[in-house]
């Protein structure tokens, strides 16, 4: 795998980038649960660092803005 996913929140800002496929799916659920998130605000979900995303990580996705 060239670009491993990543997922953290810089400031206001969630960033979201690699590829985000099945081989990826358990880090990415493992680094989601260790966000911290603002108490206040808006967060932005950036996802223009997007190499790859496959249908079940666009799922984790939704579920992680839904929060």
């Amino acid at each position: 795998m060239k670009n491993k996913a990543k997922i953290f929140l810089d400031k206001q800002q969630l960033i979201c980038a690699g590829e985000w496929c099945l081989a990826e799916l358990a880090n990415l659920e493992k680094s989601a649960v260790t966000l911290t998130w603002p108490s206040i605000g808006t967060i932005k979900i950036d996802c223009s660092n997007f190499t790859k995303l496959d249908i079940t990580c666009s799922w984790l996705l939704f579920q992680i803005q839904k929060k």
